[in-house]
């Protein structure tokens, strides 16, 4: 997985509902238990923004397929075979991305930010 290929997309009134249910069910930080809590969520002075993978879709918004969550590949992409220990490795391993430590300690793939 790239992280150059994951880009964060701002969500607001106007985006799919189908894609608005999705963000407001995997909510876990801070739940959204009403239509007008996503409505004030998504009101011109706040801003949500969701993470989406470009390799899984072709469209602006990809409501239709609705895409797996960001991170969920990560558990896919790594097979124990193609990997070697540590100490026999020649190059170091390289730093996670942001995006990928933040997955490890647990949180959403769809993020919230509001100001």
């Amino acid at each position: 997985m790239t992280p150059s290929l994951i880009e964060m997309r701002r969500l607001d009134w106007e985006t799919p509902a189908s894609l608005l249910q999705r963000v407001a069910v995997l909510e876990k930080v801070h739940p959204i238990e009403s239509i007008e809590q996503l409505r004030d969520r998504l009101d011109e002075d706040r801003a949500a923004f969701a993470l989406f993978h470009r390799a899984w879709t072709t469209s602006r918004w990809p409501s239709c397929g609705l895409p797996s969550p960001v991170a969920s590949p990560t558990h896919s992409t790594r097979s124990p075979t193609r990997l070697r220990p540590a100490s026999r490795s020649k190059r170091p391993i390289p730093p996670c991305s942001g995006a990928f430590r933040r997955h490890k300690r647990g949180c959403p793939p769809w993020a919230w930010a509001t100001s």
